[in-house]
């Protein structure tokens, strides 16, 4: 198994009244990559976030190993940190992003690290909040990986009702708000956990247009990986047939590592 990379949480797991921050990821190998090709190209970003993190996670506070329900527990924050670490581990620390200019149509080139995108840990903070919200005291907790899942099968009546059913499911108390008390609630889960919600900002070379958009760690790591196709198994075919390596044994190399000796392959055979 590849080696794993301790990492930080921004909020971290609740445990005996404290905030536990310390996790472990290991790189994507050639099983993960087809995972996401195949299997994960047919579930939601959430439900894909939360296998992929099952399968690479491998320490998260005191607990190893690390099961599904574990990172579905997880505040989307942390998910979104932990997917973000992964990337990392795998391919480095520069991300390549190309934005549309909503104005111009204008292909927007964003040179990012994931630093860039890495929040720092957060205050100290109880499993639920309270806060004063359109005159009435409101409680909560953040949304989870579960309220994720959940938001996903919920998306099908658009991403208004998703929304909603994210608020239904973190409100303690009262059972319902009217809707600027979710839209102010809403804003409050984001300064809680800003992690979750990351926006990339700048401004159109072309027309002078300020351009927003979100950014969603999974998303992007899917797409990565799912634009090269080939690749994997183009690097399986190679190998094996010059080398005469078992299909298992080159699956269960990282990326980086079974690129290496794909380069190295190729400048023997052009000597």
């Amino acid at each position: 198994m590849a080696a794993a990379y301790d990492v930080t949480l921004p909020g971290g797991l609740w445990v005996d009244g404290g905030r536990r921050r310390d996790a472990a990821v290991r790189p994507l190998t050639g099983e993960d990559e087809a995972f996401l090709l195949d299997e994960g190209a047919e579930l939601s970003p959430a439900h894909r976030s939360t296998a992929l993190l099952a399968r690479c996670v491998v320490r998260l506070g005191g607990e190893e190993p690390v099961g599904t329900e574990a990172v579905r527990s997880l505040d989307a924050g942390d998910r979104q940190a932990l997917l973000l670490e992964l990337r990392r581990a795998t391919f480095g620390d520069r991300l390549e992003c190309v934005l549309a200019c909503p104005a111009c149509g204008e292909a927007l080139d964003l040179d990012l690290r994931v630093d860039d995108l890495l929040v720092p840990p957060y205050a100290e903070r109880p499993p639920e909040h309270e806060a004063e919200l359109g005159g009435a005291v409101v409680r909560f907790r953040l949304p989870t990986g579960v309220d994720e899942e959940a938001a996903a099968f919920a998306a099908r009546d658009g991403e208004e009702a998703a929304a909603a059913a994210v608020l239904r499911r973190c409100l303690a108390a009262p059972d319902a708000v009217d809707d600027d008390t979710a839209a102010a609630l809403g804003e409050r889960m984001g300064e809680l956990d800003p992690q979750a919600d990351v926006v990339l900002e700048l401004a159109c070379a072309a027309c002078g247009e300020a351009v927003s958009a979100p950014f969603d760690a999974g998303e992007y790591l899917a797409r990565e990986i799912g634009g090269n196709r080939a690749a994997l198994l183009g690097d399986i075919h190679l190998l094996a047939l010059h080398y005469g390596w078992p299909e298992s044994e080159l699956l269960a190399m990282t990326p980086k590592r079974r690129r290496r000796y794909v380069e190295h392959l190729v400048e023997e055979l052009s000597s």
